[in-house]
């Protein structure tokens, strides 16, 4: 079993045991028969399995394309930029 090796003095550690669940419930054949993991692509770890939408409205079509999450610090500049014109533009109009 590949998670033995984890276990120290007969005790599995917290992370080993919930990664051990999360791999045997998305190997349940009703995840794969209802095709819940999805592709996500993704230029720095070249795209990865995620869990998809789990519901959808009658008729509604299935997506196909999906879209990583920013990554850490990608989208920082921008959002200071924002605030700091905001801010001159506030501080503008209380003169």
């Amino acid at each position: 079993m590949a998670g033995l090796a984890l276990v120290r003095g007969g005790v599995a550690p917290r992370r080993a045991v919930a990664a051990t669940h999360v791999t045997t419930g998305l190997a349940h054949p009703q995840v794969q028969t209802l095709d819940q993991l999805v592709d996500v692509p993704d230029e720095k770890k070249g795209g990865q399995k995620q869990v998809g939408f789990p519901f959808r409205y009658g008729g509604e079509e299935r997506r196909t394309e999906f879209h990583r999450a920013p990554h850490l610090g990608e989208h920082t500049n921008a959002v200071l930029a924002e605030f700091v014109s905001e801010h001159k533009a506030a501080a503008g109009r209380a003169r």
